[in-house]
């Protein structure tokens, strides 16, 4: 019988894992775990035979930079749980506790945590973007997923040059601190969004799929097409968060991250040959759906839970047409672009300018604030508390730039179109007359401009309205 030495960072048959976990006695050093559905063994090396006898290999762990040990965190042994729900409940009571997020959103992320742990065997990796202003509560969320993804790698920034400098065997889940869509970065996420992601460097063929959680303050909707995102809108933290001291990272990591791998072991095959799928999500969101609903493909309880979920994540506005609502929220935003005295506009007052506009068009249905925002985060803008006013957007040059591509692209505004209408006279040029949308009709935009200025007198009707979307709004 020949017998081959094989140096490897993992392994996997149609029956059997060979996964890295850490040494007890070093941080520089990896020993292997072998699983074939029952049998569990592990050790410095692994000794496996062909079922008919004809060959041995002894599988070792390859030798790395010692740096990447030192700074990814791996289970030092395997743990049992008592079922997959039980294991997401913790997952996700964790994450609330810490991080003080709605139940909905800290059920995605432990979902998200559970799929990190199949990402070898799922045709995208898990992909998150979590929407907030830097703060200190962002920054523990992030240390907090670095003691449950797999293998989190937390990086200030991220290339497509770094990750190939990787043994990407391993299959890193990194945290992106500080994410602006350049030309590399963009680049970057479309080489590592697929299980068929290659790339080719000095003669190699590299697979750079991996998975990903950007920390931005800006929506990543739309960025990259095509790309499969899940995006969590990050809330005003409460102010009593525990603290997620070191000691405490520490024992979390100690606690799951054996459980984990245990369901890694338990669930690779099942992940691998899973069928599931969401027909009601949009794509391209739909094949995230997949990714995350892989994880618990034994499961049809977990799963409709899971589906309802994402429903509300990505349908949150389902009683009228997607392009309709789309329309009429950019014509909206256009208008309130005109004034170049404004600096910014409250989800409330778009909201009110959009059942306008719908109000106008034949419509019945009055959307809330909650939806309009949601819209909003679709079309790529990211909204963040405005004092007094609520919630809303700046209107900086560059967003005002977006929103005209946005009716340009969409037909409300004619193309070309002078750009200073909505920035103001370049270089003292001559101000051209206001292009007035053409695609939805709108009340005139003379009585829109002035609602909300000194000129604007409310009626009682107006009054309730706006009470009632700040009611929505929780002002």
């Amino acid at each position: 019988m020949r017998t081959r030495q094989v140096e490897t960072l993992g392994e996997s048959n149609s029956g059997w894992l060979i996964d890295l976990i850490a040494d007890s006695a070093s941080p520089d050093r990896f020993n292997l775990l072998y699983w074939d559905g029952q049998k569990l063994v592990a050790g410095e090396s692994i000794i496996w035979t062909a079922e008919d006898g004809s060959e041995q290999r002894v599988y070792r762990a390859r030798k790395v930079d010692p740096s990447i040990g030192q700074t990814i965190c791996l289970p030092k042994n395997v743990a049992p749980y008592d079922s997959v729900g039980d294991l997401l409940n913790a997952l996700s009571s964790t994450i609330k506790r810490f991080c003080g997020i709605e139940d909905a959103e800290a059920s995605l992320l432990g979902y998200a945590v559970l799929a990190s742990w199949l990402i070898d065997f799922t045709q995208v990796p898990v992909s998150l973007a979590l929407i907030g202003s830097a703060s200190p509560e962002r920054r523990q969320l992030l240390r907090l997923l670095h003691c449950l993804l797999r293998r989190a790698l937390v990086v200030g920034e991220a290339s497509l040059a770094g990750i190939c400098s990787l043994p990407m065997e391993i299959s890193p889940t990194l945290l992106v601190e500080r994410c602006e869509p350049t030309t590399p970065f963009l680049r970057f996420l479309e080489a590592t969004n697929s299980l068929d992601s290659h790339v080719i460097v000095n003669g190699r063929i590299l697979n750079t799929c991996c998975g990903k959680v950007l920390f931005s303050e800006q929506s990543w909707s739309g960025t990259v097409p095509g790309w499969p995102l899940l995006e969590i809108f990050l809330p005003e933290f409460p102010s009593a968060l525990p603290v997620l001291t070191l000691t405490e990272r520490q024992r979390l990591a100690a606690e799951f991250q054996p459980k984990l791998e245990m369901f890694r072991l338990k669930n690779f095959a099942l992940a691998r040959d899973s069928a599931i799928d969401f027909p009601d999500i949009p794509a391209p969101a739909r094949e995230l759906a997949r990714c995350l609903g892989a994880c618990v493909a034994h499961d049809k309880k977990l799963q409709g839970q899971l589906g309802e979920l994402l429903k509300k994540q990505f349908l949150s506005v389902q009683s009228l047409s997607e392009r309709e609502v789309h329309l009429a929220v950019i014509e909206a935003l256009v208008v309130l672009s005109k004034n170049e005295k404004r600096a910014s506009a409250g989800v409330a007052e778009i909201t009110l300018r959009v059942n306008r506009i719908l109000e106008n068009n034949g419509e019945l249905l009055v959307l809330t604030p909650r939806a309009i925002g949601s819209v909003l985060r679709t079309l790529g803008f990211s909204t963040q508390r405005l004092g007094a006013a609520g919630r809303g957007i700046t209107l900086l040059n560059s967003i005002k730039q977006r929103i005209y591509d946005l009716a340009i692209r969409h037909g409300i505004l004619p193309n070309p179109l002078d750009v200073t209408e909505l920035l103001g006279p370049q270089g003292g040029g001559q101000k051209q007359p206001p292009v007035q949308p053409n695609q939805v009709p709108s009340p005139p935009s003379t009585e829109l401009e002035e609602i909300g200025s000194a000129r604007w007198v409310e009626t009682a009707e107006d009054r309730r309205f706006i009470d009632e979307l700040k009611k929505d709004l929780e002002l």
